[in-house]
């Protein structure tokens, strides 16, 4: 199954890097480990909001993207690359304040995909705020799929035609003009006809 997962996590992230594949089934789906969990995850003290779940919920922050992780049950795991990610944000209502706990929610576009946890330790989502748009920045500098058609424009005027290539194609025809044939001198004693004479 595990191998399944990451021949498809290739095929629909093919810039997810090898490093970062722990995260996604040995951590995502079947974390958290009894040792070293890489994941942020919610504060003991707001368990009661995800009381079967709390030690599972949280998130990941790679130089490739975000990742949330939610469930127990139906454990679910979402990735959102920063490439293409539309944002990041924070929430705290009055009960998050006295628990010192906030939301960190990623925005994409809408579909079935959800991009929140909760009950995370508002110290953690401040700075996770930082760093994940200092990421995001780096991640779309260094991001070229979506510039395809500039980079096909920009090798094609800079391209030279081959020797020996047709002339440009006019355009009226599309046909290539070929070149006209150099005049060659009149005879010697030749006077020109009665026009040329008179002009």
């Amino acid at each position: 199954v595990a191998a399944d997962v990451q021949r498809v996590l290739g095929l629909i992230l093919p810039g997810l890097p090898a490093d970062d594949l722990p995260l996604v089934w040995d951590h995502g789906i079947q974390g958290p480990q009894k040792q070293g969990d890489p994941y942020r995850v919610m504060a003991g003290r707001a368990w009661w909001r995800r009381p079967f779940s709390w030690k599972r919920h949280g998130f990941a922050v790679t130089d490739f993207g975000l990742l949330l992780r939610r469930g127990v049950m139906w454990r679910k795991l979402a990735v959102f690359p920063f490439a293409r990610m539309q944002g990041i944000s924070s929430q705290q209502g009055p009960i998050d304040r006295l628990q010192r706990v906030a939301y960190l929610k990623a925005h994409n576009v809408t579909g079935p995909v959800l991009g929140e946890v909760v009950g995370i330790d508002s110290a953690v989502v401040n700075e996770s705020l930082s760093d994940i748009a200092r990421r995001a920045s780096a991640a779309v500098q260094r991001d070229h799929g979506h510039r395809w058609a500039v980079e096909d424009d920009a090798d094609a005027a800079g391209a030279t035609p081959p020797a020996g290539s047709a002339a440009p194609a006019s355009e009226d025809t599309g046909t290539s003009v070929p070149a006209a044939p150099p005049v060659p001198p009149p005879p010697p004693g030749w006077a020109g006809t009665e026009e040329s004479r008179e002009a």
